[in-house]
């Protein structure tokens, strides 16, 4: 016997409730499977970028850098300084 309080449900109702639920949930498991791929991705993107910081760091600074200019470079302009294109 139903309660007084519980409205009269058709069995469809119950089918469609039980097909939303289903639907729901597979919108569920679908989220979290794309959350847990962008966090993966995340995760290796942290990773690479530590990596390159590593070796970056690592690096010293004069192999990172030529001996360039060897001599003095002379800068040839159209204009005189502290005129109006300057």
């Amino acid at each position: 016997m139903k309660s007084p309080n519980q409205p009269f449900r058709s069995k469809q109702s119950f089918s469609a409730d039980s097909r939303l639920r289903s639907t729901l949930v597979a919108a569920k498991t679908k989220f979290q499977r794309r959350l847990r791929a962008r966090r993966a991705c995340y995760a290796a993107a942290k990773t690479l970028l530590a990596a390159v910081s590593l070796v970056a760091l690592g690096t010293p600074a004069s192999a990172q850098q030529g001996a360039f200019p060897t001599k003095p470079v002379t800068i040839v302009t159209a204009f005189p300084a502290g005129s109006g294109p300057d």
